[in-house]
């Protein structure tokens, strides 16, 4: 019997918490889950809690598990955040880009349907650029070149937005959908990107 195994809700909050909703929702990530890698250019510890800034970044420690990046929550005084589930990540390329499919650590265990978060990412030194994809260019450069694709979903954003909302999700990631994020044209009308820090910081167990 196929073993369908759900992501974490707190897994995926605090991620998006991580990386300032830069992320692109997969509820399966098919077969390329199996063909990640681990890059290592992503251990340490990533991020900071200051109470005194409004925008902070929830820290994180990454660590290599073998198979996959494990991915654990710390709080402000850099211990292991019991009320969160720990994450899994695995590094796909595509093309030009480099993206981070990361899911709950409990969805990989021999789970035939792994859904979870993937994330445009570049490590330059101490820095992790991470990228938002605007959804109203996708919209456009959809209907033009892949009218009748139906796993990459892209939405209209609200007036608000002024056309830099990020709602893009992907049902299946498949051929064609590997074969779109390949594709996406790399200027900042589709693009933002946001810095995060690596820190030298201990986990207190």
């Amino acid at each position: 019997m196929k073993n369908v195994l759900r992501t974490s809700k707190h897994f995926c909050l605090c991620l998006i918490l991580l990386m300032l909703s830069s992320c692109i929702t997969v509820e399966d990530f098919g077969s390329y889950w199996s063909k990640g890698t681990v890059d290592t250019a992503l251990l340490g510890t990533w991020g900071e809690w200051n109470p005194e800034h409004k925008n902070n970044i929830l820290p994180v420690t990454i660590t290599n598990n073998g198979s996959a990046l494990r991915i654990v929550f710390l709080d402000g005084n850099g211990a292991i955040r019991k009320d969160q589930d720990s994450g899994a990540g695995r590094t796909l390329k595509a093309g030009n880009y480099t993206f981070l499919m990361t899911t709950a650590e409990v969805a990989i265990q021999d789970g035939q349907h792994v859904k979870g978060l993937l994330y445009r990412y570049k490590v330059e030194g101490d820095k992790i650029h991470v990228y938002s994809l605007y959804s109203d260019p996708m919209v456009e450069f959809l209907k033009r070149n892949y009218p009748k694709e139906e796993n990459f979903i892209a939405k209209l954003g609200s007036p608000d937005c002024k056309h830099k909302c990020s709602d893009v999700s992907i049902k299946t990631l498949d051929a064609g959908v590997y074969k779109i994020l390949s594709e996406i044209p790399d200027t900042p009308e589709f693009w933002v990107s946001s810095e995060i820090s690596r820190h030298d910081a201990s986990v207190k167990k």
